[in-house]
């Protein structure tokens, strides 16, 4: 009777375990929850990714799924699996926030494909491979693909994972290395959250280019055929825009107009040479006031590297323009001098014979980078500034920058200083001092620069008052009152960026030995790299992150959303070292292979010694 019971007892324990078992997979298929236990918590998103991810759902009228094609697959090194392994944690994320969204992992090259087949798929899907060597202990080379496609309908949108910034050639195998695969691994949120945000928006975002106060052109007249021919000096800065087609971007000519479109997302004012006047001003000052976002690019001087060139020495002059007031009346003032730093980049003389040059270190063409303030550091025990435009930038090359001072403004402007040159710095105020080649001395040490960081770039968010505050004439409240606009004489919650560096946007060119440019059969200059500079460290060929800088600020500006608060995610992984388990190896191995057995053989003898114990007594 008692064995009976027993029995009884445990076909109901059996049931009652299976019964909740099958409970709980039923309340799990029907509401999904999961516990962030990390330490970064890495796997929990910001709110604007959500938002992003749920609006998907009203678009399920569309007989759609979000598809996103992966090509890191394949043979991959350590730091390329930690990336690999990233993406995929991601993406089960957003997949478990909404259903619409399928992935998958594949390499875009089949095998057995000739190098020719190679790079006409490389055209075709607009990517690019990264050589890389399979261990430190070997030589093999081959590549990988550090690249996704999302799609949704007719939309596509390429992310690349990494930009020229994460990553170095090794000198001997010439590999490409990543340089921090946490600072790519903290970004990936933003990347493939903002590639979505793309493909569900209606229209691209309309940049207004200023023209017509000798600002940098984006085109350089016509050619024989009858079509614009592209700037040479810009053509980087214009593909940056019209890289899988993120903007819808035109010039803009005051002249003919009465006011700047408010239909513009953003005004990009590139290197003015020439003052605006009151009307142009006040078109500008009104866009605005009305939420307008602009861009300033901004020169303090009259430097110039090709002035420099043709006579040897150069005496600068203030800018003077009057778009300066305007500017400082929104928050920033643009001084009219030139940094110098001992942190600088390069320049190239002409050696004089063949067409030798010769690369200098150029104090004129200070790096900039997101250097904390004193203040700063101690405010906040970082030596770098954490704002999702400069967070995990790398050096910004600048020509003949001017230093910004943050202005105290009726308005409540929030100021955040995006860049600064390092604290070894000094200021050269024109028509005094006069710029020349003989300044070059490899003599000169870092302590002939003792006026500390400089800033260069500022960011001004929050609703600014107008600079024609309490002074609008008559007759223009009349005729904009005729046209039916009101004249605003504070904003909407708006954001703009003052950069005292007009040549940001300028690229190098790669010439022949007649020195012309050289194109492609498009008439296309060849090789053109938006901050390509020579480096002190790294020599020729260095590229900088201004490409990076720009693209950043003009998302930022864009950016209603919030989806770039994602870059300031820090995700910390912690890999092996590489030379300690090569080293230790086969220690490892053996352990992980005789170990578990020889665990399960000493509890199987503690278990039957206490069987054994338990029932001789």
């Amino acid at each position: 009777m008692k064995k009976r019971f027993k029995n009884l007892q445990l076909y109901a324990q059996l049931a009652i375990t299976l019964a909740i078992i099958l409970v709980v997979n039923i309340i799990s298929n029907q509401w999904y929850t999961s516990f962030d236990l990390t330490e970064d918590r890495r796997f929990t998103y910001t709110q604007s990714t959500y938002r992003i991810l749920d609006k998907f759902n009203q678009l399920r009228d569309i007989d759609n799924q979000v598809q996103i094609e992966v090509y890191l697959e394949g043979t991959l090194p350590s730091d390329y699996r930690h990336l690999q392994t990233a993406v995929l944690e991601l993406l089960d994320e957003f997949r478990s926030r909404n259903s619409m969204i399928e992935y998958r992992f594949t390499h875009p090259i089949p095998a057995g494909t000739s190098r020719a087949g190679k790079d006409s798929i490389e055209a075709q899907l607009n990517i690019f491979s990264f050589p890389v060597q399979e261990s430190q202990h070997t030589s093999s080379i081959h590549y990988v693909y550090p690249v996704a496609k999302v799609r949704f309908g007719k939309q596509i949108e390429t992310v690349y994972l990494l930009d020229r910034s994460d990553i170095r050639q090794n000198q001997v195998t010439k590999a490409l290395e990543l340089i921090d695969v946490n600072e790519v691994v903290s970004r990936l949120e933003y990347r493939f959250a903002n590639a979505l945000r793309k493909i569900s928006r209606p229209k691209r975002p309309k940049i207004a280019i200023l023209q017509g106060h000798g600002e940098e052109p984006l085109y350089a007249g016509m050619d024989e055929r009858g079509r614009l021919r592209p700037n040479y000096y810009v053509y980087d800065f214009q593909k940056m825009l019209f890289q899988n087609k993120r903007y819808t971007y035109t010039p803009l000519n005051l002249d003919s107009s009465f006011k700047v479109d408010h239909r513009f997302d953003l005004l990009i004012v590139p290197k003015p040479r020439r003052s605006f006047g009151d009307i142009q001003m006040f078109m500008i000052d009104q866009y605005v006031m009305n939420g307008g976002k602009v861009l300033w690019l901004v020169d303090g001087t009259n430097a110039e590297t090709d002035s420099l060139r043709r006579m040897g020495r150069h005496v600068p002059r203030g800018r003077g323009l009057d778009i300066f007031e305007m500017i400082q009346n929104y928050g920033v003032r643009i001084n009219e001098n030139i940094v110098l730093s001992y942190n600088c980049g390069g320049i190239s003389l002409d050696a004089g014979s063949m067409r030798a040059y010769t690369h200098q270190r150029w104090w004129y063409f200070p790096i900039a980078k997101n250097y904390a303030s004193r203040a700063e550091k101690v405010a906040t025990g970082k030596v770098a500034i954490d704002h999702p435009i400069v967070k995990g930038l790398g050096d910004v090359v600048l020509h003949y920058a001017s230093s910004l001072d943050t202005m105290q403004t009726m308005a409540p402007i929030k100021k955040t200083v995006l860049l600064r040159t390092s604290e070894y710095s000094k200021l050269k105020y024109p028509p005094i001092a006069e710029v020349s080649f003989g300044e070059i001395d490899p003599r000169i040490t870092q302590k002939a620069f003792r006026k500390g960081n400089q800033d260069v770039a500022v960011l001004l968010e929050g609703s600014f008052y107008s600079n024609y505050r309490n002074r609008v004439h008559p007759d223009m409240k009349r005729i904009w009152a005729e046209r039916g606009h009101a004249i605003l004489e504070a904003s909407q919650p708006t954001k703009m960026i003052v950069i005292s560096d007009g040549d940001l946007i300028r690229n190098k060119l790669r010439r022949d030995q007649r020195g012309m440019v050289i194109t492609n059969s498009r008439n296309e200059p060849v090789a053109a790299a938006l901050g390509e500079e020579w480096h002190p460290l790294y020599g020729l060929g260095h590229t900088y992150s201004n490409s990076n800088f720009l693209f950043n600020c003009i998302e930022y500006l864009l950016d209603d959303e919030g989806i770039m608060e994602s870059r300031s995610r820090n995700v910390e992984l912690r890999p092996l070292k590489q030379e300690k388990a090569y080293k230790e190896k086969e220690f490892w191995q053996a352990l992980n292979l005789v170990f578990p057995a020889v665990l399960i053989l000493l509890l199987a003898v503690v278990y039957q010694g206490i069987r054994r114990y338990r029932y001789e007594r």
